[in-house]
């Protein structure tokens, strides 16, 4: 009997350790919105850390968020920007994407209270997902990440390092919020928190979009929480000394 337990305590100490050194995993929903079809509101946001980088996958329920982007904003150090007023980049259309603007037109995002947009990432299926730090604007610079897999209604598929937001490589707490965007910069209402969207009181055909001149307004933030490290190693470790202790 006692060999049972011992075997069973070990075991659970075992997996203590090894889910220290696994990835750790969050899901976030997109706010069900389908100004452009559903692909990133009705879609399915998974992040994941693992060693030094941070992994998104998103998987689209309806359509395929294809041929327009999705740009996260990331607040993962002190300082940041509380809208997109000031961005005025459009040197490519992931730039243009980024900056919600062209040099006619405006869909401006505002971020939640506290929230200040350090980084942002424009994502392009069968493309690229272009990083740029927000805070060098006029010109954002761009800041070398990974390649995208993935096509269709996914899983899409991209990974940054840490370092790449600013934080440790041993990681780092982050918010972010997601927004679907055109090439040309026209902006849907599909988010990834919780948003209000509202076209330009000129342009009402626009809804339920923000479109050109539109505004989509962030309540809330995504927080991705990375867990203090080596918590739950030391655990395991803690309960195979005392097995050995005892036996």
């Amino acid at each position: 009997m006692k060999s049972k337990l011992f075997s069973l305590l070990s075991s659970l100490a075992g997996t203590a350790i090894l889910s220290a050194v696994s990835a750790n995993a969050a899901t976030y929903s997109g706010n069900g919105a389908s100004g452009f079809g559903g692909g990133v509101g009705n879609s399915v946001l998974t992040v994941t850390s693992s060693g030094p980088n941070i992994n998104f996958s998103i998987t689209s329920v309806s359509t395929s968020f294809s041929g327009n982007r999705l740009v996260l904003y990331f607040d993962s150090k002190s300082g940041g920007s509380p809208s997109t007023t000031s961005f005025t980049d459009y040197g490519d259309e992931s730039r243009v994407a980024v900056s919600g603007a062209t040099a006619t037109s405006r869909s401006l995002v505002s971020f939640p209270a506290g929230f200040g947009a350090d980084f942002g990432i424009s994502v392009n299926i069968g493309d690229f997902a272009a990083l740029f730090d927000l805070s060098t604007s006029p010109s954002f610079t761009f800041v070398p990440s990974g390649p995208i897999a993935g096509s269709g209604l996914g899983p899409i598929t991209f990974s940054i390092p840490f370092t790449a937001l600013g934080l440790p490589a041993s990681g780092g707490n982050f918010q972010f919020v997601g927004t679907l965007i055109s090439n040309n910069a026209f902006r849907s209402n599909e988010t990834i928190g919780a948003s209000v969207t509202a076209a330009a009181p000129a342009n009402p055909g626009d809804a339920p979009n923000a479109g050109f001149n539109g505004t989509t307004t962030f309540s809330a933030a995504n927080l991705f929480v990375v867990p203090e490290p080596g918590s739950s190693m030391l655990a395991g470790l803690a309960l195979l000394g005392l097995l050995r202790r005892r036996r």
